[in-house]
């Protein structure tokens, strides 16, 4: 390749062996990545990208093994934090650290580097959409909720992001306001199977909320789960909904 020919003629040269790391990391190549971003640290040890790309490296193929590979892990850590040495501000480091922490179960951390983040770049996505989940997977929805209503309002186009924050909204029983963030992503993708039946199954809630039933809701989840079975066609679930709603046959 380009790069591989670029390091042969200038072996000493760290950011062409960045870019070939890069190259191969972009085909798969895990362990041929890292052997060039490791050369390039040696090269040059204040080369952030070098070291950025090399804790990403450490980060994957600690994740590939079951369990975790602690020792990768830990090599992660180090790598991001000597880039926070050079650039306490970092956006890519202090998300991707927040990241290694949680994996490693230190959640404290893995918050500290995500508020970090979220106050140096303000309108980064990620660092609020991880800080979220954090959130979200210890059962903080009340907290995880603002973070997610962020993030679909600097990525309003994001089917994704409308999900979560409709899936918070139901975990914390807010139902009409978890049926408007599914219905907004199931109108950004249609085919997300995922947000639709979910917003199904809220509607549906809301539905059973009254002695005697809320006919729009109703009517709402009955369209939401004959769609759903028109597009993706039979399984059980939503069959059973359609016959709970009274539209086994249709």
């Amino acid at each position: 390749s380009l790069w591989s020919d670029a390091v042969r003629l200038a072996p000493n040269s760290s950011r062409g062996r960045v870019h070939l790391g890069k190259a191969l990391r972009d085909r798969g190549q895990l362990q041929a990545a890292r052997v060039q971003f490791e050369q390039a640290v040696s090269l040059d040890e204040n080369l952030l990208s070098a070291r950025a790309n090399l804790a990403s490296i450490y980060y994957e193929q600690a994740l590939e093994s079951t369990p975790i590979n602690g020792a990768l892990l830990v090599r992660a850590v180090r790598q991001y934090e000597s880039v926070l040495q050079h650039d306490e501000s970092h956006r890519e480091a202090l998300v991707n650290l927040g990241n290694a922490h949680r994996k490693a179960n230190n959640k404290r951390r893995a918050v500290a580097m995500y508020e970090r983040a979220i106050v140096a770049h303000p309108n980064y996505a990620d660092a609020y959409s991880n800080l979220a989940q954090l959130y979200f997977d210890s059962g903080r929805y009340a907290e995880a909720i603002p973070l997610m209503s962020e993030v679909t309002k600097l990525e309003p186009a994001n089917g994704h992001a409308f999900y979560d924050l409709g899936n918070a909204y139901a975990k914390a029983a807010l139902l009409p306001q978890a049926a408007a963030a599914l219905r907004q992503a199931c109108q950004i993708d249609p085919t997300d199977s995922s947000s639709c039946y979910n917003l199904g199954e809220v509607l549906f809630a809301l539905s059973q909320q009254s002695p005697t039933g809320n006919v729009q809701y109703a009517t709402q989840a009955l369209r939401v789960f004959s769609e759903l079975k028109a597009r993706h066609g039979t399984y059980r679930l939503v069959n059973q909904r359609l016959e709970q709603l009274g539209a086994g046959g249709r």
